[in-house]
Protein backbone atom coordinates (compact mmCIF):
# COMPACT_ATOMS: atom_id res chain seq x y z
CA UNK A 1 0.00 0.00 0.00
CA UNK A 2 1.31 3.37 -0.99
CA UNK A 3 1.25 6.22 1.54
CA UNK A 4 -0.07 9.36 -0.18
CA UNK A 5 -1.20 12.78 1.02
CA UNK A 6 -4.85 11.71 1.43
CA UNK A 7 -3.90 8.91 3.83
CA UNK A 8 -1.66 11.30 5.78
CA UNK A 9 -4.45 13.88 6.00
CA UNK A 10 -6.90 11.24 7.24
CA UNK A 11 -4.44 10.04 9.91
CA UNK A 12 -3.82 13.63 11.01
CA UNK A 13 -7.56 14.40 11.42
CA UNK A 14 -8.19 11.15 13.31
CA UNK A 15 -5.28 11.91 15.65
CA UNK A 16 -6.54 15.52 16.07
CA UNK A 17 -10.09 14.42 16.97
CA UNK A 18 -8.82 11.80 19.42
CA UNK A 19 -6.53 14.34 21.10
CA UNK A 20 -9.33 16.88 21.32
CA UNK A 21 -11.63 14.25 22.85
CA UNK A 22 -8.98 13.29 25.41
CA UNK A 23 -8.38 16.93 26.44
CA UNK A 24 -12.13 17.50 26.78
CA UNK A 25 -12.47 14.35 28.90
CA UNK A 26 -9.59 15.39 31.23
CA UNK A 27 -10.90 18.96 31.58
CA UNK A 28 -14.28 17.65 32.75
CA UNK A 29 -12.56 15.76 35.59
CA UNK A 30 -10.96 18.87 37.15
CA UNK A 31 -12.68 20.82 39.90
CA UNK A 32 -12.72 24.39 38.59
CA UNK A 33 -14.77 26.01 41.35
CA UNK A 34 -13.52 29.09 43.19
CA UNK A 35 -11.24 28.16 46.05
CA UNK A 36 -12.63 30.87 48.35
CA UNK A 37 -16.38 30.83 48.99
CA UNK A 38 -16.76 34.60 49.47
CA UNK A 39 -14.38 35.72 46.75
CA UNK A 40 -16.02 39.05 45.92
CA UNK A 41 -16.49 40.01 49.57
CA UNK A 42 -12.80 39.36 50.23
CA UNK A 43 -11.85 41.40 47.18
CA UNK A 44 -13.80 44.42 48.44
CA UNK A 45 -12.19 44.21 51.90
CA UNK A 46 -8.64 43.90 50.55
CA UNK A 47 -7.58 47.38 51.78
CA UNK A 48 -8.15 46.29 55.38
CA UNK A 49 -6.10 43.18 54.65
CA UNK A 50 -3.28 45.29 53.16
CA UNK A 51 -3.30 47.56 56.25
CA UNK A 52 -2.82 44.49 58.50
CA UNK A 53 0.18 43.38 56.43
CA UNK A 54 1.64 46.91 56.68
CA UNK A 55 1.11 46.95 60.47
CA UNK A 56 3.20 43.78 60.81
CA UNK A 57 5.99 45.22 58.64
CA UNK A 58 5.96 48.44 60.71
CA UNK A 59 6.73 46.43 63.87
CA UNK A 60 10.22 45.71 62.57
CA UNK A 61 10.01 42.10 63.80
CA UNK A 62 8.30 39.21 62.09
CA UNK A 63 6.36 36.19 63.27
CA UNK A 64 8.68 33.19 63.63
CA UNK A 65 7.48 29.79 62.35
CA UNK A 66 9.33 26.65 63.42
CA UNK A 67 8.21 23.19 62.39
CA UNK A 68 9.02 20.31 64.75
CA UNK A 69 8.69 17.19 62.58
CA UNK A 70 9.27 14.74 65.45
CA UNK A 71 6.52 16.12 67.70
CA UNK A 72 4.36 17.02 64.68
CA UNK A 73 3.95 20.59 65.92
CA UNK A 74 4.30 24.05 64.44
CA UNK A 75 5.65 26.60 66.92
CA UNK A 76 4.50 30.16 66.17
CA UNK A 77 6.29 32.98 68.03
CA UNK A 78 4.63 36.40 67.89
CA UNK A 79 6.75 39.59 68.01
CA UNK A 80 4.74 41.16 70.84
CA UNK A 81 5.58 41.15 74.53
CA UNK A 82 4.05 38.79 77.07
CA UNK A 83 1.97 41.61 78.60
CA UNK A 84 -0.30 42.01 75.56
CA UNK A 85 -3.34 39.90 74.76
CA UNK A 86 -3.11 38.37 71.30
CA UNK A 87 -6.19 36.81 69.69
CA UNK A 88 -7.03 35.74 66.17
CA UNK A 89 -7.18 32.80 63.80
CA UNK A 90 -4.65 30.57 62.10
CA UNK A 91 -5.73 29.11 58.77
CA UNK A 92 -3.85 26.18 57.31
CA UNK A 93 -4.77 26.34 53.62
CA UNK A 94 -4.31 23.33 51.34
CA UNK A 95 -4.47 24.43 47.70
CA UNK A 96 -5.03 20.92 46.37
CA UNK A 97 -8.09 20.11 48.50
CA UNK A 98 -10.38 22.65 50.18
CA UNK A 99 -11.83 20.02 52.52
CA UNK A 100 -8.44 19.67 54.27
CA UNK A 101 -8.23 23.34 55.31
CA UNK A 102 -7.91 23.84 59.08
CA UNK A 103 -9.01 27.03 60.89
CA UNK A 104 -7.84 27.39 64.48
CA UNK A 105 -8.93 30.33 66.68
CA UNK A 106 -6.51 31.24 69.47
CA UNK A 107 -6.07 33.62 72.42
CA UNK A 108 -2.71 34.19 74.12
CA UNK A 109 -2.72 36.04 77.44
CA UNK A 110 0.64 35.41 79.12
CA UNK A 111 2.88 34.10 76.38
CA UNK A 112 3.62 35.10 72.81
CA UNK A 113 4.14 31.50 71.65
CA UNK A 114 1.42 29.29 70.18
CA UNK A 115 1.92 25.59 69.41
CA UNK A 116 -0.24 24.16 66.62
CA UNK A 117 -0.56 20.37 66.43
CA UNK A 118 -0.04 19.23 62.82
CA UNK A 119 -0.27 15.47 63.36
CA UNK A 120 -3.68 15.18 61.68
CA UNK A 121 -2.61 17.17 58.59
CA UNK A 122 -1.30 15.54 55.43
CA UNK A 123 2.40 16.03 54.74
CA UNK A 124 3.25 18.42 51.94
CA UNK A 125 3.03 22.09 51.09
CA UNK A 126 0.60 24.25 53.08
CA UNK A 127 -0.08 27.96 53.17
CA UNK A 128 -0.41 29.37 56.67
CA UNK A 129 -2.46 32.54 57.18
CA UNK A 130 -2.21 34.20 60.59
CA UNK A 131 -4.78 36.95 61.18
CA UNK A 132 -4.71 38.44 64.68
CA UNK A 133 -5.34 41.50 66.87
CA UNK A 134 -3.03 42.90 69.53
CA UNK A 135 -3.54 46.16 71.44
CA UNK A 136 -6.38 47.21 69.13
CA UNK A 137 -4.39 46.80 65.90
CA UNK A 138 -4.83 44.11 63.29
CA UNK A 139 -1.94 42.08 61.86
CA UNK A 140 -1.65 39.50 59.10
CA UNK A 141 1.04 37.12 57.91
CA UNK A 142 0.91 34.60 55.09
CA UNK A 143 3.67 32.10 54.38
CA UNK A 144 4.29 28.74 52.72
CA UNK A 145 5.41 25.84 54.89
CA UNK A 146 6.13 22.18 54.30
CA UNK A 147 4.96 19.66 56.87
Amino acid sequence: MKFNWGTGLFIFFVFFVLTLGFVLYKSRQLDNSLVVDKYYEEDINYQKHYDKIKNLKDLGRDIQLKSDQNARNLVITFPHGAASVIEGTITMYRASDKSKDVITPFTLRQDSVFVLFTGNMDPGKWKIKIDYQCAGKGYFKEDDIVL
